[in-house]
Parts: C-alpha cells; sequence; structure tokens
C-alpha cells in the first residue's frame, strides 16, 4: 500500500552555510590531520573558497524581481473575542457589506466603480469602528475600563488613524476575558463569506480586500491563518529566523523512484506569487498585522529555491547575502505601468517601492509576497496584543494535516491534487535537519 507523501528536503547538491562548513573550514585552519589543512599557509586560497561558496548562493537570489508589495491596502482589524459577550455581536462585521460577492467590488472602468471601491473599503473601517467602540462601550458597562485613567486613551487619536482611543489599553484592561484565537491554513472559499467559520467571518472583509487585487483567485479555495494573541516582551509571535514559505520538496511516495533510483520528490507550493506583470498580481501570499515592526521582508525571489534551503523554508544560511543588498549594477525590473486610463484603473495598485533593502511591514497594510520570498517574524519591545492575518492564495501542492486547521464547520476541504501530508513536519526536519535550526512546534 502507497504511503502518504513525506516532508523532505533535496537530495540534490545544495549549498548551505550550516554548521557542517563551518566546520569543514574551521578544520583547515585548527585541525592537522583535516586535508584541507593546507589552505591554512595560503589565505588567498581560504578566502577564495569562502568568496566561490557564498557567490554560488547568492546566484539563487534574484533581485530583478519584485517578490514584495508593502502597502497594497489600508484595512482596520475586528475587535478581539472576548467571553461572556455575545458572540453575534463580535462576528457581525459588515455583514451587509457581504452579502454581495467580491466580484461586486473589485476595480471597474468607470469612475463610479473606482469611486464605489473606495468608499466600500472606507465603509468597512467605519464599521470597524463601530465593533471597536462597542467593545469600549461593553467593557465600560462592565466596569472593566475607564477611560480616564488610561493617559494613553487621552492622546490615541493624535498617534492612531485607525481609532479615537488605545485600542492596546482597553485590550489589556480585558486581561484574562480577551480569548486567544488561532487558526492555520484554514481551508476557505475565496469571496464566499459562507465558507468562514463564525469566529472567522470578522475577516471577511479584509479576505475581499485582497481579492481586488488578485480576481483570479475569486471562488477558489484558499487557506486563511488569523493568530490573535498577547506576545511578551522579546518573544515574536509568528515564526522567528529568516524563511521562505516553501518549505522545499517533499516526497510524493516511498515506493516511487526517478530514473536515477532516487525517491521521486515535489516542489512544495505555498501560494507560489507572480507579480507584478502590468501592475497585475497572480497568487502568492496576502499579509498583514496590527502591530508594526513585527514583521520584515526582502524584496527578492529565491531562484530554485528546492535546491538551497534548509528545512521548512529555512534560510538562515542567506542573512549575510541578503543584508549585501544586491550586486552592484543590478536594478529592478519596474512593471510597465498601463497605458490605457481604464487599464490603469483596473489595476487599482499602486507601484513597488524601488529600494531593495529589507524593510519592515507597517500595521494596519495588507501586503503581498511570493512563497519564494525571505521575511522573519520579529520580536516585540513591550506586552502587546497583536492580531495576525494570512491568506495563502490557491496554488498550494501539499497540506500539513496535522498543523492546519480543518474547516468542518463549512466543510470546506483542500481540493483534489492537494496532497495531505500526515505526521509531525518539525520531527521530519529535524531529522533531515541539514540546513541550520528548525523553528519550535509553537511556531507554525
Amino acid at each position: 500500500m502507497a504511503s502518504q507523501p513525506q516532508a523532505t528536503s533535496s537530495t540534490r547538491p545544495q549549498l548551505r552555510w550550516d554548521p557542517s562548513v563551518l566546520q569543514l573550514l574551521r578544520g583547515a585552519l585548527l585541525s592537522n590531520s583535516s586535508p584541507l589543512r593546507i589552505l591554512r599557509f595560503d589565505g588567498d586560497a581560504l578566502r577564495l573558497v569562502v568568496a566561490a561558496f557564498r557567490s554560488a548562493r547568492a546566484r539563487h537570489l534574484d533581485w530583478t524581481q519584485h517578490g514584495f508589495w508593502p502597502d497594497l491596502a489600508h484595512i482596520d482589524f475586528p475587535p478581539p473575542l472576548v467571553k461572556g459577550r455575545d458572540l453575534n455581536a463580535q462576528v457581525a462585521t459588515g455583514e451587509r457589506l457581504h452579502r454581495e460577492r467580491s466580484t461586486s467590488i473589485l476595480p471597474g472602468d468607470n469612475f463610479f466603480d473606482n469611486w464605489y471601491i473606495e468608499s466600500v473599503s472606507y465603509t468597512i473601517r467605519s464599521d470597524m469602528k463601530d465593533l471597536w467602540n462597542g467593545l469600549k462601550k461593553w467593557a465600560v458597562d462592565k466596569g472593566l475600563y475607564d477611560p480616564l485613567e488610561v493617559e494613553e486613551d487621552i492622546v490615541a487619536a493624535a498617534n492612531d488613524q485607525t481609532s479615537d482611543f488605545d485600542r492596546q489599553a482597553l485590550v489589556r484592561s480585558l486581561g484574562d476575558l480577551v480569548e486567544p484565537f488561532h487558526v492555520n491554513m484554514l481551508p476557505i472559499e475565496m469571496g464566499y463569506h459562507a465558507s468562514l467559520p463564525d469566529k472567522c467571518k470578522r475577516y471577511s472583509s479584509i479576505i475581499n480586500r485582497c481579492l481586488q487585487h488578485c480576481p483570479d483567485e475569486d471562488g477558489a479555495v484558499g487557506y486563511l491563518t488569523i493568530h490573535e494573541g498577547f506576545v511578551e516582551p522579546g518573544a515574536s509571535q509568528r515564526r522567528p529566523g529568516l524563511h521562505i514559505e516553501s518549505p522545499g520538496y517533499y516526497k510524493i511516495d516511498e515506493d516511487e523512484v526517478d530514473d536515477s533510483g532516487e525517491l521521486k520528490q515535489k516542489l512544495h507550493r505555498w501560494g507560489f506569487g507572480i507579480g507584478p506583470a502590468v501592475w497585475h498580481i497572480k497568487g502568492g501570499v496576502f499579509q498583514a498585522s496590527s502591530v508594526p515592526d513585527t514583521c520584515r521582508v526582502w524584496d527578492c525571489i529565491v531562484h530554485d529555491h528546492g535546491e538551497i534551503v534548509g528545512p521548512l523554508g529555512n534560510l538562515e544560511h542567506l542573512r549575510h547575502d541578503l543584508d549585501s543588498g544586491p550586486p552592484r549594477g543590478v536594478v529592478a525590473v519596474v512593471p510597465e505601468a498601463p497605458h490605457k486610463e481604464s487599464d490603469r484603473r483596473r489595476s487599482h495598485t499602486s507601484q513597488p517601492p524601488a529600494h531593495r533593502n529589507g524593510q519592515n511591514m507597517a500595521a494596519c497594510r495588507v501586503a503581498w509576497m511570493t512563497d519564494r520570498t525571505p521575511h522573519e517574524s520579529l520580536p516585540v519591545q513591550r506586552r502587546v496584543f497583536r492580531q495576525y492575518f494570512r491568506l495563502v492564495t490557491s496554488q498550494v501542492t501539499a497540506w500539513y494535516e496535522a498543523h492546519s486547521t480543518r474547516n468542518d464547520e463549512c466543510n470546506i476541504v483542500p481540493p483534489d491534487g492537494v496532497d495531505i501530508i500526515r505526521g509531525d513536519k518539525f520531527r521530519a526536519a529535524s531529522v533531515d535537519n541539514q540546513g541550520g535550526p528548525v523553528p519550535p512546534a509553537e511556531f507554525l
């Protein structure tokens, strides 16, 4: 009987700056038994070895393509779930806006259509503010929150354009009543409000906002991640360490081998993503955070990533190359502006930034990236309540059953053609660890 697909690293030659490589070069300097000890007397040769190794790795970084758009849309996050409050009052976010399919609010060819889409976005943010004000009133009525005793509440309007009071102070005052909420890679039908579990319906408007930039994905099965909870100082809410979303290769079947006798492997797509071409996005990953400076992204694409990534997409061995930026003389290809005015309106997408260094994501901004875009979660400086949103589009080749959330409430499953990988992906990565440390299991 055929076994289930398994996560694995590629069996092709890989160029990782991992502990074994460091030990090999250290032996050239310290060990009398190392065959490379001859290099200790020739510093130039040793430098050439290191330079060649770095050059081979750096060729996998494509700085000529945009892998990251940091500011596709301004959004507002819904209030968190609170114990003791009526669930219907908490998930009724903009219900009237979701009665229409997302296609009804896609950019059009005339001024009215584009005015309408902007008015819908403004209305969504207004509805979110109403919900936050409703939570504040509930907390005041319960004697849990007194705005006059919160110094931040007085100056919040000047510091936060998304609210007229300090939401962090409000959430902190609720303490243990705030319900941590986490779904990971939950399969949904993108654009269909009814495909969302009740507690996820609060995010329907944000999903529709993403689909405005990726209309081809409307109605397809995508994968939703929501992570809400307090983050302690010095910790990151999501997976730490430099990585990409695509984990590399995975084994298709233990009984299937290729012509060379190696186990057949398949590249694990995690949304893929192409763009922007003429200001149009295809596939990829959308994400947003309610707290600024908690995610850093490099605007490039890892080329042939299956041959260079470590376990679960680990890229720590490329940090030096990424921090060094593009080689001298490499210029990014900026998407060509649409020629016709109607095309410019239809795109409804701003031009990406010209700089290529890693940059921190701003709060309450929808960003887009490919599944080959380097990024990392950053630690917070103080205790905060963070809300994280991610929408992985339909081009997913495998789904980790043990680490993903089933959508039994709406009976949505990964479509045919998506391999279901069973077992602990972190344990499998630890066994096949060729690229550096594996993140702890709590970071999905």
